[in-house]
């Protein structure tokens, strides 16, 4: 199956909103605030994530949070770096968490848009990196739901 392997930019995506719009004859955003309004409202997105909260998308797209989930010790994760220091296997214990960890999760409302089973959702490196200042302090993974 054919898949698209990078997203679409804001300014893709602006072209398209500027399209629909003199279609409709509507009244167009300028670019620069497009733009603006589009970064804000990822930011507020993950911000609300981040604090623990159940963010619903707009236009049935579903929902983003951070979910927690114990360690599955029948297969964890190995700490290669450490590994490497020690000479021998060395697993991550998250004992800094009571041994839970997170991820970013999206449910996806597939009966009211086609298709929507193929798409994904990629946490940008920053927001991924922001999650784990979270979990590594004290009591951080209590905000989040399972």
């Amino acid at each position: 199956m054919p898949t698209v392997k990078e997203g679409y930019s804001l300014t893709q995506i602006y072209a398209f909103y500027k399209e629909k719009c003199v279609k409709n004859n509507e009244k167009v955003l300028d670019k620069k605030l497009h733009r603006d309004v589009c970064k804000e409202f990822n930011k507020m997105v993950i911000q609300g994530a981040l604090e623990g909260k159940i963010m619903k998308l707009p236009f049935f797209l579903g929902s983003i949070w951070v979910k927690k989930f114990k360690v599955d010790w029948s297969r964890p994760a190995v700490d290669f770096n450490a590994t490497r220091k020690a000479g021998h296997t060395v697993y991550f214990t998250n004992e800094h968490s009571d041994n839970y960890n997170a991820r970013w999760a999206w449910v996806k409302l597939n009966k009211i848009t086609p298709n929507m089973r193929l798409y994904t959702f990629t946490a940008a490196k920053p927001n991924v990196r922001a999650l784990a200042r979270i979990l590594f302090s004290p009591d951080g993974h209590k905000r989040f739901y399972k």
